[in-house]
């Protein structure tokens, strides 16, 4: 028997498509929309679009399929969306959120298909089932839809190859060219790699900053207290508030070692600080501010002022958060900084006037607020306090410390 493929209708084909395109559409608008919802609920960063396919390309791509198979040709992205998000890190976790949302049919990595040699567009491809079956325009069942994940830069180059070498129908033997589109595919893709480890690294930071700046306001507020233990109201204060332990971890610190870039050594050092290792974190700092670069110094100054602080070496963290201030005379933080560093010196005229002129650079650190008010406390200005702890209540008002210290300010009053 000859093998002879039936020639398709176009005509047919087109009449039932247009027929049949707005439903498919009110389908694929809700599919969207589902993920959209879920991926905003779980704070995934991601741009959707969605797309019933051009019948011009259908129709393309099914006589395709039928020059290639005997079978029956089914065209599986009629219903189309695309997940765009910055980072690599982000596809991993959208691929997991779609597999908890749909029944997946398959799952297809279109980059591992390409050696590193080759160029090609990397983009996972996941085919879900529709809650309801269609009927596709050949009155086959139309059950899936397929979603596309991309991060931004992946996008690019694939909307670029489909203009390039899909549409152009790009000649396989110009050799230079495909030299060309192969080391721009590299280039891109080693650009979303270190995108995400900038972001990694990001990300690591912020966590020992923050950490850093935890432990340094808990710090402060112990120190403080201890200056007034004469105060009862003071020291029953203290014991209600959870000490943390030393945290077990260790940094292990070569000060002879040139390898680690400046970057490196700012992250080693903060971890050192978390870990409560002060006296490693002060060499690291040290280290540091040797370097030929003022872009970090004030940064360097403060983080090493903190150590100093912690280690109650408040004449070196003054002088650290003085050259802070050298360097950025407008910095709120670092004002802020010196008040309390004041405090623990004594310098009450100098604490209160530096704690101003943090609040009037950045009014709205509710910690600023709080600092100054224990200083009105122990000055005996009841009222004064009070008036700056609704300032520091208005911006963060689920505080326990500054709740609890209030209930304290009403007592004296």
């Amino acid at each position: 028997m000859s093998d002879q493929r039936v020639v398709p209708n176009r005509v047919n084909l087109e009449t039932t498509y247009r027929d049949r395109e707005e439903a498919y559409y009110l389908i694929v608008r809700d599919l969207a929309r589902k993920i959209e919802q879920e991926l905003s609920s779980r704070q995934v960063r991601a741009s959707i679009r969605f797309r019933v396919k051009a019948f011009e390309n259908y129709f393309r791509k099914f006589v395709r399929r039928r020059r290639e198979t005997k079978g029956k040709v089914i065209i599986t992205d009629i219903l189309g969306i695309r997940i765009i998000c910055p980072f690599l890190e982000a596809l991993k976790e959208i691929e997991t959120i779609i597999k908890e949302l749909f029944s997946i049919v398959e799952v297809e990595n279109k980059g591992d298909i390409y050696s590193f040699k080759e160029f090609g567009y990397d983009s996972t491809h996941i085919l879900i089932k529709l809650p309801v079956p269609e009927i596709d325009p050949t009155g086959e069942p139309l059950i899936c839809a397929e979603i596309q994940l991309r991060t931004i830069l992946q996008d690019a180059w694939a909307e670029v190859e489909h203009e390039l070498i899909y549409k152009a129908g790009f000649n396989p033997f110009d050799k230079p060219l495909r030299r060309k589109l192969a080391a721009v595919n590299a280039n891109l893709t080693l650009a979303d790699i270190i995108f995400q480890e900038i972001r990694d690294y990001q990300r690591k930071l912020r966590k020992e900053l923050q950490q850093r700046q935890q432990d340094f306001s808990e710090a402060i507020v112990e120190k403080i207290f201890s200056l007034n233990e004469e105060n009862e109201e003071y020291v029953k204060f203290m014991k209600k508030k959870d000490k943390k332990d030393d945290e077990d971890g260790h940094i292990d610190y070569d000060e002879n070692s040139s390898a680690l870039s400046l970057d490196d050594l700012l992250l080693n050092g903060l971890l050192a600080h978390n870990n409560k290792q002060y006296k490693t974190a002060i060499k690291i700092y040290t280290l540091l501010l040797e370097q030929d670069n003022t872009e970090i110094k004030a940064l360097v100054y403060v983080h090493r002022g903190l150590a100093y602080f912690a280690e109650s070496f408040y004449l070196e963290a003054l002088n650290d958060f003085n050259d802070a201030l050298e360097i950025n005379s407008k910095n709120a933080k670092s004002f802020y900084l010196r008040g309390v560093t004041h405090r623990m010196l004594k310098n009450f005229t100098a604490a209160l006037d530096d704690l101003n002129k943090a609040i009037s650079l950045d009014p709205y650190q509710p910690d600023f607020w709080f600092a100054k008010a224990q200083l009105y406390f122990h000055s005996g200005d009841y009222l004064a306090a009070r008036q700056d702890m609704e300032s520091a209540l208005k911006l963060d008002p689920e505080s326990k410390d500054y709740n609890q210290f209030m209930r304290l300010l009403m007592e004296k009053i």
